[in-house]
């Protein structure tokens, strides 16, 4: 897989084996004048059949409870960690629940997007 981003959230990958990693790849937000004049980098990955690729919009990581505290890169890694690698579907569902559980009923600043693809 090439991962290129435009100052967006990176992916995290939750490998067939259960390893959870990162794919530390930045870039300037599209549509800045700097992003045309510097490009942006390419990451490689090699991916396994079984592997999910997931991608979150900022809100996700940016999802605040009612306490006023951010679901943060850490709370989302571990969710990815111990979701269930059957099927994106299903690492979907539980993302999803894990980040309602945590948010409560604390209206959504932003979006919350989530992408989830199994190789």
């Amino acid at each position: 897989m090439r991962v290129a981003n435009a100052g967006c959230v990176m992916p995290i990958i939750r490998r067939v084996d259960g390893s959870v990693s990162w794919i530390e790849v930045f870039g300037t937000p599209l549509g800045m004048e700097l992003s045309a004049e510097v490009g942006y980098q390419e990451v490689e990955s090699t991916l396994a059949v079984g592997d999910l690729i997931i991608l979150t919009s900022d809100g996700v990581v940016e999802a605040n409870n009612g306490l006023g505290e951010m679901f943060g890169f850490d709370r989302l890694e571990q969710a990815v960690a111990t979701g269930p690698n059957t099927s994106a579907e299903a690492m979907l569902e539980h993302l999803k629940a894990v980040v309602a559980a945590f948010v409560g009923k604390t209206e959504p600043h932003d979006d919350l997007t989530i992408v989830v693809v199994q190789v």
